[in-house]
């Protein structure tokens, strides 16, 4: 078991552990923000035939050579056709069809006349105009032909994509698949919303964020539970909940009271101890671990910390299986415009406020203590500062590496 080891060792520890989850089939209407998980190549040709873009009369245009208002030109017509139709009668030399649009233009017919640019009376039409084939002409494949490439893998499935599937009659797709991960929360101390709390307790916001971010990241929630510090009713939940998810997500129990139970209890049910403890503040309890093949991420209790190493460790790793890359962070770099005024001796994350401005992006603190057990700091963080070991306080002004967050956290 490796202890105390840098962040990017243990985001490598994580990637090459990562299950092999199977991409899943669903219909259409369900792929919606989804990641295909296939390139698509349409099957059939977008219209499937040709078709008229108005209302009006198809015929063909060597008939209409030298049609003026001075010299007018009448054509038969022999049928009227509406979208949805088949156009079974062929247009001949001096006939034309009435036409909807949307509706197939008729065999012999090369051209559709506006039904505003002529007169009609009876089955007869009067055309005054010369028109040229292929106007106001719709051919097959106008939009999309066959075998040209929809979407490829990886795209994000959003409405112009939806639409243009269904265009092609594709009632399902494979998408890349949503991880499942059971939640426990545990700590005599926490109290269920809605209950009194007694001295010594705090309700339990950890089930409440750590859930809501996991769905935030793309993953599915099966369980989300709560014990206390016993060992037998830890491991009860998670033997019972490994079999139901791809991951599992813990709070508490991970340093060094005599109340943090998960490591060892983990030895006891035989798993694989990747790594206890990272090299840096907040955030410096937690522990990986492979039991079944699940992996078990076990972060602090103290909300802040656990927020910062799941967007750390637990989001990255959610992203590359359902192929979210819009939810990962991003490395970039902003000026700092604030005050803190404490050396970093271990590699210390700030939640803050990154915002563009006209000398590029600015980053400041966010409201609240940079303390690893308060919540009020993240309720306007987008972006992590990251400081390296060895750092000196931050002056304003200076240029500082930051983690953005996804646009979802921008107030």
């Amino acid at each position: 078991m490796k202890q105390r080891i840098p962040l990017e060792e243990a985001q490598e520890i994580v990637k090459k552990n990562l299950p092999d989850l199977s991409p899943e089939n669903v219909i259409l209407k369900e792929a919606s923000g989804r990641i295909l998980a296939e390139s698509i190549f349409a099957p059939m040709n977008q219209p499937p035939f040709a078709r008229s873009p108005l209302d009006g009369y198809a015929l063909r245009a060597e008939d209409t050579r030298g049609a003026s208002k001075d010299n007018p030109l009448k054509l038969k017509i022999v049928s009227r056709i509406f979208a949805g139709d088949r156009a079974k009668e062929p247009v001949n030399s001096g006939e034309t069809a009435r036409i909807m649009t949307g509706a197939p233009i008729p065999e012999g017919a090369d051209c559709v006349i506006r039904q505003e640019n002529t007169d009609r009376e009876n089955d007869e039409v009067t055309i005054c105009q010369e028109l040229r084939p292929g106007q106001n002409y719709a051919p097959a494949g106008e939009d999309i032909e066959k075998g040209e490439l929809l979407c490829s893998r990886g795209t994000l499935l959003r409405s112009p994509q939806l639409g243009v599937l269904a265009s092609m009659g594709l009632e399902r797709v494979e998408v890349r698949p949503l991880p499942k991960v059971a939640v426990i929360t545990t700590g005599n101390e926490l109290q269920a919303l809605g209950e009194k709390l007694e001295p010594g307790q705090i309700y339990n916001s950890n089930n409440y964020l750590i859930s809501a971010r996991l769905e935030e990241c793309g993953a599915k929630v099966t369980a989300s539970l709560v014990a206390g510090d016993n060992k037998e009713e830890i491991k009860e939940k998670i033997t019972e909940n490994l079999p139901g998810c791809d991951f599992l997500v813990t709070t508490g129990g991970v340093s060094v009271g005599e109340k943090d139970l998960l490591l060892s209890i983990l030895e006891e049910l035989g798993a694989e101890i990747f790594f206890w403890k990272l090299g840096l503040k907040p955030g410096t309890p937690i522990v990986c671990a492979k039991l079944d093949g699940t992996i078990i991420f076990g972060l602090s209790g103290n909300p802040a910390a656990a927020v910062i190493t799941f967007d750390l460790l637990v989001r990255p790793m959610l992203v590359e299986i359902n192929g979210f890359e819009h939810l990962n962070l991003k490395s970039s770099r902003a000026v700092f415009v604030d005050e803190f005024n404490k050396s970093s001796r271990t590699r210390r994350l700030l939640r803050a406020v990154v915002v563009s401005s006209p000398r590029g992006e600015i980053v400041k603190l966010s409201r609240g203590r940079q303390r690893p057990g308060v919540l009020k700091t993240t309720l306007e963080c987008n972006c992590l500062i990251d400081i390296p070991a060895g750092s000196p306080p931050l002056e304003s002004g200076q240029e500082v590496e930051i983690f953005k967050l996804p646009e979802i956290y921008n107030y």
